[in-house]
């Protein structure tokens, strides 16, 4: 690889403040060189544009950003008494360890209390399972909360699910808090009349940066690179349903592009695995 390529990589982890350890089997410098060595000049070329406008959230630092959504929330909701939280877990999943229990457990330990000056008037009851959420009365609501939101289906499921057990909840004592949501997922719950809260909104890596016949250009580029990743289902072509995701929560979405996460039984090891 040319001394300069490796450069603009280093430039990009250097100022995101990534792992730069490039000893280290694991290290997100090494891999994404290594993923580099795989594609030719105009790939090299687009992967190192979109990795200027990736987003990288592990898990030290939701605690932060759960913070900043709350306090958002508890300024629009003054006269609220109790906050319920459960986790954005759609009926398929209730039985599944998801990224939404992250997050609830984060609200379960003392830092997120004790930094929310707004939670010393609020009762807040942290609940596992949708089906023990009670009736909630005035001043009462109850939040929904992941670490990422992409499409919005999954959102939209857990509320179906939600009102399904609980038919009598009126829709303006729910929210949807996520530290980071793609536009179009926020467009459609928005539309849809719900109150979402989060952190970080981010667009589609290509078609919502360039235009025309740059963006065509460089979505044959993406989709020449996928045509040869293999096995790749084509319902992640372009990152789940077209997302053209570039974010990484403390696993990455299959709403990124693949070749950041997509590994099919191969010795080719991805920068942001899922």
């Amino acid at each position: 690889m040319e001394f300069e390529t490796i450069g603009r990589v280093f430039e990009i982890f250097e100022k995101k403040n990534w792992e730069l350890d490039e000893e280290l089997e694991t290290s997100k410098f090494k891999l994404f060189c290594n993923m580099l060595l795989r594609l030719e000049k105009e790939e090299v070329d687009l992967m190192i544009e979109l990795l200027e406008d990736f987003i990288h959230i592990d898990g030290d630092k939701y605690n932060n950003e759960i913070i900043k959504i709350l306090n958002r929330f508890l300024e629009q909701n003054s006269k609220l008494q109790t906050l319920f939280v459960l986790p954005l877990i759609s009926e398929r999943d209730k039985e599944k360890n998801k990224s939404a229990h992250v997050i609830l457990y984060k609200f379960k330990g003392t830092t997120v209390k004790y930094k929310v000056p707004g939670l010393k008037n609020v009762s807040l009851s942290v609940l596992d399972k949708t089906e023990i959420l009670p009736l909630l009365r005035d001043n009462q609501m109850v939040i929904l909360v992941d670490d990422f939101i992409g499409t919005g289906d999954t959102s939209v499921e857990a509320i179906e699910y939600l009102m399904k057990l609980h038919p009598h909840l009126e829709k303006n004592k729910i929210g949807i808090f996520s530290i980071v949501i793609q536009q179009n997922g926020l467009d459609y719950l928005t539309k849809l009349g719900f109150n979402v809260f989060y952190s970080i909104v981010i667009g589609r890596g290509i078609s919502d940066k360039y235009f025309d016949v740059e963006k065509k250009k460089k979505l044959n580029v993406m989709k020449n690179v996928e045509d040869r990743m293999k096995k790749l289902k084509p319902e992640y072509r372009l990152g789940y349903k077209q997302s053209e995701g570039l974010v990484c929560m403390e696993r990455t979405p299959n709403n990124t592009f693949p070749i950041f996460w997509y590994d099919y039984k191969s010795k080719y090891n991805p920068p942001f695995p899922r």
